[in-house]
């Protein structure tokens, strides 16, 4: 009878060492640095143009051009998902964005504008590339 007993106790001791285990399924989530791909609409025209950013670590923002090469450099930050820049480019035309960070898909949606303004130029809309 006591083996009996020590033989249960150890079963029921050891189920609970063997229960299933659930995996947590998370969604994947984009991180705001890397290089973004979109298109800008320009207000007063209503023209839309090609329009990349390559958002470096330590807050370092560049434009870049369809071929990759940096048009212009300034600071960005991120605050509750809403991404703020200003940007200067080497001619010396200065701009602003701001933007809605969606991390779960990978995209930006925003405004830009001249100075420190980043409402009076237009829209924009990025994609992650990398």
């Amino acid at each position: 009878m006591k083996i009996s007993k020590i033989i249960l106790i150890a079963l029921i001791a050891a189920t609970g060492f063997v229960s299933c285990k659930k995996d947590k399924v998370e969604k994947q989530t984009t991180a705001i640095e890397g290089r973004w791909v979109g298109t800008y609409v320009n207000e007063a025209s209503g023209n839309s143009f090609y329009y990349s950013f390559n958002i470096k670590p330590g807050g370092i923002i560049e434009e870049l051009n369809a071929a990759g090469q940096k048009l212009g450099q300034g600071t960005w930050e991120l605050d509750n998902n809403i991404l703020s820049a200003h940007y200067s480019w080497t001619s010396g035309s200065q701009y602003s964005v701001i933007a809605a960070f969606y991390k779960e898909d990978g995209k930006l949606l925003g405004d830009w504008g001249y100075g420190d303004s980043a409402t009076n130029g237009g829209t924009w809309t990025m994609q992650k590339s990398n």
